[in-house]
């Protein structure tokens, strides 16, 4: 494994969005391109983005609210079976997830897996996604599947990520759609082989 290496006062050449060449400290980059951009960041610190693998950018709302409860808590209070979705509107699902991804955003998360649990409806599993693209983060957003009942049963919620996949508005290089299936060891069998066949 290689050593991480600090370089302080170097410069960095980005062509389109590949990082072309990295100088050593208070070394200049030579022989640049004709009509190079210079960018000045003296005083800041660049880094690669980091990646969050484990997202649920809808419930930013929550933040700093409930650091301190039990996973039982959790699911009563604040999960999809909880009565949050009954009173969580697309609008508050789209300001929200929007928050979240920009949030991360800020702190240096170019790229996310969103565990997408905000899938109560198709109206609100398509605002939680139109707030993925327009964050303009890269985002591995993955369609929570779960047993809400008959408000939206999980065939119906399979239906409506194929829908969302085949809608051309939602193709974006940035976003990607995907499944976040928890149910493997509580699922009748056929259900579990549509969700394996939905995410092949």
């Amino acid at each position: 494994m290689e050593a991480l290496e600090v370089v302080e006062n170097g410069s960095i050449l980005i062509e389109g969005d590949h990082i072309k060449a990295i100088s050593k400290s208070n070394t200049p980059l030579t022989d640049l391109p004709p009509g190079v951009e210079v960018i000045d960041v003296k005083g800041s610190i660049i880094s690669p983005g980091f990646v969050d693998t484990h997202r649920h950018g809808w419930q930013m709302t929550w933040r700093t609210m409930a650091p301190n409860i039990t996973l039982a808590e959790y699911f009563q209070k604040h999960s999809e079976f909880s009565p949050v979705n009954d009173s969580f509107t697309p609008e508050d699902i789209y300001i929200s997830q929007l928050f979240g991804l920009c949030d991360g955003l800020n702190a240096g998360v170019t790229s996310s897996l969103d565990h997408a649990h905000h899938t109560f409806s198709p109206e609100t599993a398509e605002a939680g996604l139109q707030a993925s693209i327009d964050s303009g983060a890269r985002v591995w957003w993955s369609y929570g599947l779960h047993d809400i009942g008959d408000k939206f049963p999980i065939d119906a919620q399979m239906q409506n990520l194929r829908d969302l996949a085949s809608n051309k508005d939602y193709q974006n290089k940035r976003v990607s759609l995907g499944l976040a299936y928890d149910r493997f060891g509580i699922a009748p069998a056929s259900e579990v082989t549509k969700a394996s066949d939905l995410a092949a």
